[in-house]
């Protein structure tokens, strides 16, 4: 095998690669890139069994074949290399002797036979959806934190998608909290549970990635992402997930709209007491004329701010919150103003904004 590609160009493909590679496995193969050359294309491919990358990148193919190279050795030397042209050579001991400028460095790498390569398929006729690259960004970015990290219930670890009534649903539960994303869709879409960590790895491809739609296909056990020449598999979750629609209250009353940096900066401010105590909570009291966020009192300290906002109330409301979760969806959304609405001192608090109705967030109160 033999080809030639820019520093740069390799260099950038190994880091999208470089998210399926397995860190920690009893099967060393996994810890390994696969590389094929044929036709003038580079085909790479990650795959820790979890999730699965391929993607493929024009090159300069002299002699067709393929390899497996470990990758943190392969991905470090390709990144500290100068930017110049490589020239990479396979020799039939699968070793890869890698010219750049005045380097010459020998790695040595694998047989593909034990690769478990990445098979796409033929998904042309499966659940397909088509969707906006940074609207799929950011509709991962402001549910997945709503996912359990306790893994318990496993199925509470994933995020639901499921097409609704012309809309895909993107869905996070935990059992304390809710946060809920819609994005507009022309196809059904089955419901389908991707592990949280899965999609963690794939946002991070979607911010760096250059084409501006990501089909989304639903197979049997497992779903494809396609993004331009990025293929992103993930195996999928069983099980039955949470009936969401029937967490979110529809009775509220009281609210208030802020400013949602505001609310951030103030709760930030909070949390350092809140974590001191290792009690996480914040206290909400609302009445007529101001908001008022304070902590508990303890003797290692206090704090109480008003917040500037909009105030619809009857009467007063006091109210505690995780204020870890309190601060997750401010912090995750991209609006100026958010609103917060209240059922009671001891039932469900939603956050929306009139800048994103497609959002919501509903969080269960703690006792004062």
């Amino acid at each position: 095998m033999k080809f030639i590609t820019q520093r740069e160009d390799l260099y950038q493909s190994l880091q999208f690669v470089k998210s399926a590679v397995a860190t920690k496995t009893t099967v060393p193969i996994l810890t390994y890139v696969y590389m094929k050359a044929e036709n003038d294309t580079l085909y790479l491919q990650g795959n820790n069994l979890e999730i699965g990358l391929a993607l493929s990148m024009p090159v300069i193919v002299e002699e067709p074949g393929e390899v497996c190279l470990p990758a943190s050795i392969f991905i470090e030397v390709v990144g500290k290399l100068p930017d110049v042209t490589l020239e990479i050579q396979v020799n039939e001991r699968n070793r890869a002797i890698i010219h750049a400028g005045y380097s010459d460095i020998e790695i040595q790498g694998e047989s593909t036979e034990e690769f478990p390569k990445v098979e796409i398929g033929d998904i042309e006729n499966k659940y397909n959806i088509s969707l906006d690259r940074i609207e799929l960004g950011r509709a991962i970015k402001e549910t997945i934190f709503a996912a359990a990290e306790d893994e318990i219930k496993q199925v509470l670890t994933g995020v639901l998608f499921e097409g609704r009534d012309g809309k895909l649903n993107v869905v996070a539960v935990d059992g304390h909290r809710l946060a809920l994303k819609a994005l507009y869709i022309d196809n059904n879409f089955p419901p389908t549970i991707i592990p949280a960590k899965s999609l963690k790895e794939w946002h991070k491809i979607l911010t760096k990635a250059k084409d501006d739609r990501v089909d989304m296909r639903s197979l049997d056990s497992q779903v494809v992402f396609n993004c331009g020449e990025i293929y992103f598999i993930s195996r999928l979750l069983q099980g039955q997930f949470p009936a969401y629609d029937k967490i979110i209250p529809t009775d509220f009353t009281s609210s208030f709209k802020a400013n949602r940096k505001d609310f951030l900066d103030l709760l930030e401010r909070m949390a350092v007491f809140a974590e001191i105590d290792q009690t996480n909570t914040v206290k909400i009291t609302i009445n007529s004329n101001e908001v008022v966020v304070s902590t508990l009192p303890s003797e290692r300290g206090f704090a109480k701010e008003v917040l500037p906002a909009e105030i619809d109330i009857n009467g007063s409301l006091e109210i505690g919150f995780n204020v870890e979760y309190l601060m997750d969806p401010l912090d995750n959304m991209s609006v100026d103003e958010i609103i917060m609405k209240f059922t009671t001192d001891l039932g469900p608090a939603l956050i929306t904004s009139p800048e994103e109705e497609n959002y919501m967030y509903i969080l269960m109160p703690v006792r004062l």
